[in-house]
């Protein structure tokens, strides 16, 4: 009985020890497992910190660029800006306000902060540039109003005419005063014309007379009087020449007609005494035969 005891106590005992040593094992395994858990968390931690670290690295790198950049902007800019302002201050003292205007809105556009003192520039190049415009306006209306004056006394009224109008156009506020100009260029100007229109008739006149061409140089002579009936007496001295040289000619053509009538009429006559005197010749020598 003792043996059966001692023997099942030893299977027991043995069994113990198994399920402890397998315990034991177990337990082994598992600290082995959590260590290598922790060692791959360590080396997970340490690689997620290396990119952390990668990452702001690379964050700065990318910081100090952007900070370089606009440093180097802002640089550029200024210097761009400080050669607009001075370029533009030199177009001022040289008085050309349109540049000067365009680089102080270059220099606005680089600096809006600065648009207070820069606007105030700007203003005061428009006043200076209004008041040159002004004076040129000036100068270009009293230059066309001498060149009209010049041409209207050498009767070039065409010129004249085209200068007035200029002058017109720079000032219309002057328009009683430039219209009287006017006015008086286009009564010169028609009377000019007429003036030549009369000469040609004149100058046609004489040549048609002078090649026995009545008809038309009297024809001629009429365009004259009616261009200026106020020398009605000497046109009408030559119309009167003339009507009567007409006159003497158609009496010359009526005589030459009544002439070649009258020899005709002649011809006629002797044409029939020629024949009565034959025909009373024939009679006489039959009856004497």
């Amino acid at each position: 009985m003792k043996k059966v005891v001692f023997s099942l106590l030893l299977s027991f005992l043995s069994i113990l020890f198994c399920e402890a040593q397998n315990l034991q094992d177990a337990i082994k395994q598992q600290q082995q497992q959590e260590a290598q858990q922790r060692r791959a968390a360590e080396e997970q931690r340490q690689r997620e910190a290396q990119q952390r670290q990668a990452a702001e690295e690379r964050r700065l790198r990318d910081e100090q660029q952007r900070q370089a950049y606009d440093e180097q902007r802002l640089r550029e800019n200024e210097l761009r800006y400080q050669n607009a302002i001075e370029s533009a201050e030199r177009n001022v003292n040289q008085r050309q306000f349109a540049q000067a205007k365009q680089l102080y809105l270059v220099a606005l556009e680089l600096k809006p902060e600065n648009s207070a003192s820069i606007n105030a520039r700007i203003a005061e190049v428009d006043r200076m540039l209004r008041e040159e415009e002004k004076a040129e306006r000036e100068r270009r209306y009293h230059e066309a109003i001498r060149l009209g004056d010049n041409n209207f006394n050498n009767r070039q009224f065409a010129q004249a005419r085209q200068n007035y109008l200029d002058a017109l156009s720079l000032k219309p506020e002057n328009a009683t005063s430039i219209n009287a100009r006017i006015d008086e260029v286009e009564k010169r100007q028609k009377e000019a014309e007429r003036d030549s229109q009369y000469r040609e008739a004149i100058e046609s006149a004489q040549r048609n007379f002078n090649s026995g061409r009545l008809s038309q140089a009297r024809m001629n002579y009429q365009t004259a009087l009616n261009l200026k009936p106020e020398n009605a007496s000497s046109i009408n001295r030559e119309i009167a020449e003339i009507d009567r040289q007409l006159r003497f000619q158609q009496e010359q053509r009526e005589r030459a007609a009544r002439k070649a009538k009258n020899q005709e009429n002649a011809k006629k006559v002797f044409t029939w005494i020629g024949v009565g005197a034959l025909v009373i010749f024939a009679i006489a020598s039959g009856g004497g035969g």
